[in-house]
């Protein structure tokens, strides 16, 4: 089996003082990407892109993130 392309990794270290919504990383083969962080209505980050693009799915929920990163992760299981 492959390891993961794409991962969300939570990051309560960054957190500010009164956020009350978790915050996480997006890594691209276990360095660093984009922040994920809430905004009014959801979360906000930017999805790596085999092409070298970078995907905004704009504010949605965090299981949101997690099926496209899993769509992501076939993606680039495919292009490798």
């Amino acid at each position: 089996m492959t390891k993961a392309a794409v991962t969300i990794v939570e990051t309560p270290h960054k957190r500010q003082l009164l956020e009350r919504e978790r915050r996480y990383e997006i890594r691209l083969h276990g360095q660093f990407y984009s922040d994920l962080f809430f905004n009014v209505k959801g979360y906000v980050g930017g999805l790596p892109l085999p092409n070298g693009r970078q995907l905004d799915i704009g504010e949605v929920s965090l299981t949101a993130y997690r099926k496209e990163v899993a769509e992501l992760n076939r993606e680039w299981a495919a292009h490798a």
